[in-house]
């Protein structure tokens, strides 16, 4: 009796970490389009910067703000796996890498 309750004590414990690593996937999925164009107006702002276009550079500055601001709402969703032993490390480390 006692190893039936520890068993099944285990295999909702590992149910739950199994359950929050293929959310976590799913969402790092989303998130990779919205990744990427922030990556590429950052590097558009470099080389505005580096050629002396103002304009341009302040254009691109706020397009990767406008896609951080999507990452960072998209990254809210995640918000509840902090609560998690193990996997609350990474998701505070996320939103602080973010802030």
């Amino acid at each position: 009796m006692v190893k039936r309750k520890l068993l099944i004590g285990v295999l909702v414990v590992v149910g739950i970490y199994v359950f929050s690593l293929i959310y976590i996937v799913v969402m790092a999925l989303t998130l990779k389009p919205a990744l990427a164009k922030t990556s590429q107006a950052v590097k558009a702002v470099t080389v505005n910067l580096q050629e002396k276009d103002l304009g341009a550079a302040q254009t691109n500055l706020a397009q990767a703000e406008t896609e951080l601001q999507t990452i960072s709402r998209r990254y809210n969703l995640i918000a509840w796996l902090k609560f998690i032993p193990g996997l609350g490390i990474y998701v505070s480390d996320g939103r602080h890498g973010l802030n």
